[in-house]
């Protein structure tokens, strides 16, 4: 990675008797668009509080740019802050709204002026200077504040849930318009959500916490392919969670008994031979079929169907195995013949596909 822009070190913060950060440590690169997801309650805006200079944390250290934070107020801190619902003045045109982080930074008209128009171009609402905040829509507004966060141009801008308040359309087309905006503009972005795909969509990294501490930090693929332990496998989408026991651990493999008997393989996490584990995979990462589990070969699991549901581009079997309910995806143009409530099945995954975790 290159060089932090951003650096947290042990970074505390209770609120009473609640621990709402918890010895968190995290450093984001110059130019690099980093997403700190978790559930409600697990830290994440407290965290963003505490980077912006809106708390002051109970111990650690927070570095931007080589300058140690400390006791700094927000406004000398030079970043820029995007909230879920924008922080527009009424009384202010789009353009005066844009250029307020420059006036209070004292600088000249005519550069405020250049600074204010290549902000608006950027996020293609340069037609719409004059306007005043209560003549635009959702995403326009949020645009403006967008804009007002770039316009003084900072090494890192912070994104609290900026899509929330969208429509799931617009939400969906303002990812991409933000991933390509950071692109360009080179800015470290840490952008606070809660919602997975959101995160997956516009992020170099994805940063997971929960009750204030982090659990894992990589690139979206490897959080979502290789989840370090069961938190991280059950909050980044769907996962089935099939309970055993370790039999043996051989070549990276770990080899687990289901209950009823059966032995399964899968990818090894440092699990203790003797002791409980769950198999941890996707959905998408399993094989069914309307034959004997015995025809199907090594590893397979008879599973009973219990339902059918259409979701336009793919179709969720709902299975039981093993003693658990196991959530089974395929395509929808896949065959179903044979795929009734009640059909007796074969269920089956790689051992490459699937994870054996703790617990």
């Amino acid at each position: 990675m290159a060089e932090p822009c951003l650096r947290l070190v042990d970074v505390r913060r209770s609120f009473d008797s609640t621990r709402a950060v918890d010895g968190l440590s995290l450093a984001v690169a110059a130019g690099e668009y980093v997403s700190l997801l978790g559930p409600s309650g697990s830290g994440k805006s407290t965290t963003l509080g505490l980077i912006a200079g809106f708390l002051r944390p109970d111990g650690g250290e927070i570095w931007l740019d080589g300058r140690l934070l400390g006791e700094m107020p927000a406004h000398r801190r030079g970043i820029g802050v995007v909230f879920q619902e924008p922080r527009l003045l009424p009384h202010l045109t789009v353009a005066e709204n844009v250029g307020f982080p420059l006036a209070m930074r004292r600088v000249g008209r005519a550069e405020r002026d250049r600074a204010i128009r290549a902000a608006l171009a950027m996020v293609d609402l340069a037609g719409l200077a004059e306007r005043r905040p209560d003549t635009l829509s959702g995403g326009q507004a949020q645009r403006v504040a967008l804009a007002a966060a770039l316009v003084f141009k900072p090494s890192l801008v912070l994104l609290d849930e900026p899509l929330g308040a969208l429509d799931r359309q617009l939400r969906e087309a303002m990812q991409g318009e933000l991933r390509a905006l950071q692109q360009r503009t080179g800015i470290a972005m840490l952008h606070v959500t809660h919602d997975q795909a959101e995160a997956m969509a516009v992020s170099d990294r994805m940063a997971v916490i929960e009750a204030g501490q982090l659990r894992q930090v990589g690139t979206p693929r490897a959080l979502y392919d290789a989840p370090a332990n069961v938190f991280v496998a059950r909050f980044l989408g769907e996962d089935n969670q099939i309970p055993g026991r370790v039999a043996a651990v051989e070549d990276d493999i770990a080899v687990v008994r289901l209950p009823g008997g059966a032995l399964v393989e899968a990818r090894d996490t440092g699990v203790a031979v003797g002791g409980n584990c769950v198999i941890s995979v996707r959905p998408e990462r399993l094989a069914v079929a309307a034959i004997a589990a015995e025809e199907m070969g090594d590893g397979a699991l008879p599973a009973v169907l219990r339902e059918v549901a259409f979701r336009g581009d793919h179709v969720r079997l709902t299975l039981e195995a093993a003693g658990t309910t196991v959530l089974v995806k395929r395509p929808a143009i896949a065959p179903l013949a044979g795929f009734v409530p009640g059909a007796d099945l074969a269920l089956a995954w790689q051992p490459h596909h699937a994870q054996a975790l703790p617990v």
